[in-house]
């Protein structure tokens, strides 16, 4: 047994697919044993026969979606994703304005105590705070250095220059300053 995993495994049914698949708290899917009953019509006597199918369960191959995410597929043109069948049949349903987070930022990382329903706004931190997300002078198209942002805001609160001579000195656009001086852009220097 892997260190860290707790010994026993949950299983629930998949909401809206109940007796047919069930997700586990580890983020796994399977289908569930079942007997089909068909009918069909003998093409030499012309009877009705009705035949009863046994369908071994088994657990299913997540695929991966461009986004990154784990999907599986549940009967024809039923794809959906792992983390979401997780929390709904743990959680509950997806609350109105809400959306998946995972919290290491892992896409694949599928275990319960890792997802949570939350805002896109909560995702966007999850990904600044796990480094997925660049802020500042990480991010390749910054021109503007944190070290530069307290002397900017400086000079604008005490009139020592412009918008316009500023913007020309750092070699920015007028937007970016008046940003970086209200706050709106840079707000972590």
């Amino acid at each position: 047994m892997k260190e860290g995993l707790p010994s026993t495994e949950t299983w629930r049914p998949v909401v809206g697919f109940e007796g047919l698949y069930e997700v586990s708290d580890h983020g796994r899917v399977r289908s569930v044993d079942r007997v089909g009953a068909y009918s069909r019509i003998d093409q030499y006597s012309g009877r009705v026969i009705s035949v009863h199918r046994h369908h071994r369960g088994r657990l299913l191959r997540p695929g991966r979606a461009s986004t990154g995410y784990l999907t599986v597929v549940l009967g024809r043109g039923n794809t959906k994703q792992v983390h979401a069948l997780v929390l709904e049949a743990f959680v509950g349903p997806c609350p109105p304005r809400h959306e998946c987070c995972h919290t290491d930022d892992c896409g694949s990382n599928n275990m319960l105590g890792n997802l949570r329903w939350g805002t896109r706004s909560d995702n966007l931190h999850d990904a600044v705070r796990n480094g997925r997300k660049p802020v500042g002078e990480q991010n390749y198209n910054a021109k503007l250095k944190t070290s530069d942002i307290p002397t900017i805001r400086i000079r604008c609160a005490e009139g020592r220059g412009s918008i316009a001579r500023l913007a020309r000195e750092y070699g920015v656009n007028e937007a970016t300053i008046r940003q970086a001086r209200d706050g709106r852009a840079w707000r972590h220097a």
